[in-house]
C-alpha cells in the first residue's frame, strides 16, 4: 500500500492521540500529549501530526519547536510508526 492513500493532518484530540501512542508497540511517553504540554510550558511548542487512513491514525509524530536565538525542532522518541512500514516513516519524517 502506498502513502498516497493516507492523509497527513494535525491532531487536536488529546484522547485520540494518547490512545494511538499508548497502543503502539513503538509509542513512548515522550510522544504523549502530556509530555507536549510540559514542554510547551518550557518553551517547546508542540505540533502533533498523524498519518490517517480513513478514521484511523496509522502513524504519528509530535514536533517540539523551541525558539530563541536559534530555533530548532525536536522529535523525542518519535515518530510513532511501525518500522515495517517505511512508507509511513518517510511521510512522517518529511513532515
Amino acid at each position: 500500500m502506498s502513502v498516497d492513500a493516507f492523509v497527513l493532518a494535525q491532531v487536536t484530540d488529546r484522547e485520540r492521540w494518547n490512545a494511538f501512542v499508548t497502543a503502539s508497540a513503538h509509542g513512548h511517553f515522550f510522544q504523549s500529549w502530556e509530555w507536549g504540554l510540559l514542554q510547551d510550558g518550557l518553551g517547546g511548542a508542540p505540533t502533533r501530526l498523524a498519518a490517517i487512513e480513513g478514521d484511523a491514525i496509522v502513524g504519528a509524530v509530535q514536533l517540539l519547536r523551541f525558539g530563541g536565538a536559534r530555533t530548532f525542532t525536536y522529535v523525542p522518541r518519535g515518530p510513532v510508526v511501525d518500522p515495517a512500514r517505511p512508507d509511513f516513516l518517510a511521510l512522517l519524517s518529511g513532515a
